[in-house]
């Protein structure tokens, strides 16, 4: 009786440590990074809100990269709920400079230079993780999303209608597609190439060699970067690390889903994905909107942010 008892304790033991294992095996983690300085402080907490608000049981980590934070708004973020703040590493001197950008005035710390750096950084920290920029809100469970890319390596976007030859400027033909093959070239040069979205990217390590690395390897020479007038369009048509991971993006044949409905591989099966930039495209299935700055959408979402000490951040409090 004895013996026959140990043998059924060491089956039960054995079939919870196959269950916990799967557990582990199966289980994704979602991570979420993104970027802001002072000016966009107030944005930056609209998306954390969101989060909250739908993924907060789901949230491993919103890593907080400071390009420009007062000391006072490191310290609000850093009282956030699994919420951390990190310092990106500055490699060139103009990482936070403010450059200007467009004919109307608007200015963007060094070039987005900064970018290609907190990718990187953060694929050392995390093994995939979705990175927003602060003007984007989560609408509903991003479950199936970072499913894709823990499975599948990476989710891209493209934003057609806009070309990728249009905001090419002279540098980047001169300095990077000159290394490549003349059929390259002229892909990339093809009127018909889109623009990739690097406001949203899913990306793990399966894409650290042909897209992640390529494209930090560059930042310190900022003239591939700058919006120098030399665009097919003009001055203000420039798009910094857009259009470098544009570029490498199709070098690599990557996918680049579309705006609004598309299909996301997860578990093996195609699974109908929803996001888009315009207000009036959302509805109830609708996974991301990237909202640019309209942080407020569908209301304030700062309420539902979790503090670590809630007595501290009283709806005053949480004016900022």
């Amino acid at each position: 009786m004895t013996r026959l008892f140990s043998f059924f304790v060491t089956i039960i033991f054995v079939f919870n440590q196959n269950l916990n294992a799967n557990e582990n095996y199966s289980k994704v983690c979602h991570y979420y990074c993104t970027a802001a300085n002072s000016d966009f402080f107030h944005i930056l907490m609209g998306l954390i809100g969101s989060i909250h608000k739908v993924d907060f049981d789901s949230l491993d980590e919103i890593a907080v990269f400071d390009i420009g934070l007062t000391l006072e708004q490191r310290k609000t973020i850093q009282s956030i709920e699994k919420t951390n703040v990190y310092q990106i590493e500055k490699i060139n001197p103009d990482l936070f400079t403010k450059f200007k950008t467009n004919p109307a005035g608007r200015t963007l710390p060094g070039w987005q230079t900064w970018k290609p750096i907190l990718i990187k950084q953060a694929l050392e920290m995390f093994p995939y993780f979705l990175y927003l920029d602060a003007g984007t809100l989560v609408i509903s469970s991003t479950d199936n999303l970072f499913k894709h890319i823990k499975q599948n390596g990476y989710f891209l976007l493209h934003v057609a209608p806009h070309n990728l030859v249009n905001s090419i400027t002279k540098p980047v033909v001169d300095k990077l597609l000159s290394t490549f093959s003349r059929e390259q070239k002229e892909f990339i040069l093809n009127k018909n190439t889109s623009m990739l979205d690097s406001g949203i990217q899913g990306i793990s390590k399966k894409i650290y060699g042909s897209y992640v690395l390529p494209v930090y390897k560059l930042v310190n020479d900022l003239s591939l970067f700058a919006d120098d007038g030399s665009a097919l369009l003009g001055f203000g048509y420039g798009r910094h690390e857009q259009t470098l991971y544009s570029i490498f993006a199709h070098i690599g044949k990557l996918d680049l889903n579309s705006q609004g409905w598309s299909q996301i591989k997860v578990d093996g099966k195609n699974v109908a994905f929803h996001l888009h930039y315009h207000p009036s495209e959302i509805t109830n299935k609708t996974c991301i909107y990237h909202s640019r700055s309209d942080y407020q959408f569908g209301g304030d979402k700062k309420p539902f942010i979790h503090w670590k000490n809630p007595s501290l951040h009283t709806d005053k409090n949480n004016k900022e």
